[in-house]
């Protein structure tokens, strides 16, 4: 709960500052308008790709990573990653980490595209979807 409050914390106080800069808000007023942004909130949901250029000297290797966050109050979240290495073709790493609001769960998982168990894994991540919509 704590790591999810933080997290929606220093979202929000992305977003507002945005913000802040225009209004000239002074840092104590905009830590209120991220507490009440906070309080109002009742889900969060954030989904995208980040892709890693590595090029270690010897190797470079391009990684594609798509990550969705569901988060709902008082205690869900759901953050499920597939993570695609472009040199080595087909194989696949996902995971997924959550918490049914009684304990947390993690699944780890690497998989050759196109497998059963990708479509299990992505079946499954749908299932947990439904503890927030």
């Amino acid at each position: 709960m704590t790591r999810m409050r933080i997290t929606a914390i220093a979202i929000t106080m992305l977003m507002l500052g945005s913000n802040a800069f225009g209004d000239d808000i002074s840092p104590a007023n905009l830590l209120k308008k991220v507490a009440a942004t906070y309080e109002a909130a009742k889900t969060y949901k954030a989904e995208g790709m980040i892709t890693s250029d590595i090029d270690t000297g010897a190797i470079k290797m391009k990684i594609e990573t798509s990550f969705l966050i569901l988060m709902k109050k008082p205690n869900l979240y759901l953050i499920s990653w597939t993570q695609k290495n472009m040199s080595m073709p087909g194989m696949v790493q996902s995971g997924a980490v959550w918490s049914d609001g009684t304990q947390n769960h993690r699944r780890e998982q690497e998989e050759h595209e196109g497998n059963d168990g990708e479509i299990e894994n992505d079946a499954q991540d749908r299932e947990n979807e439904r503890f927030f919509y």
